[in-house]
């Protein structure tokens, strides 16, 4: 993942649908993407994220970092836009 962040092009889509957790650790990983996507001018994109995962990022006020879809299709189709 990490090169796809340093070194890809375009913006970056993660399907959360099978995580039921996620550790201070993985929220550190994700703002670290999302700072390194923006200094490149670039998105990273969540979708299908559980309810337990998205408490974590309500609690700690992180949703308005990132572009939030409910499908990964949704995802997919804001790429063209």
């Amino acid at each position: 993942m990490a090169d796809d962040v340093q070194n890809g092009e375009g913006d970056i889509i993660i399907n959360l649908e099978l995580i039921s957790y996620i550790s201070s650790s993985g929220i550190r990983i994700f703002v670290g993407m999302v700072r390194e996507l923006d200094k490149q001018g670039r998105k990273l994109k969540l979708c299908c994220i559980t309810p337990p995962v998205k408490k974590v990022f309500d609690v700690v006020e992180l949703l308005d970092l990132f572009e939030v879809f409910e499908t990964e299709q949704e995802a997919v189709n804001s790429l063209s836009k």
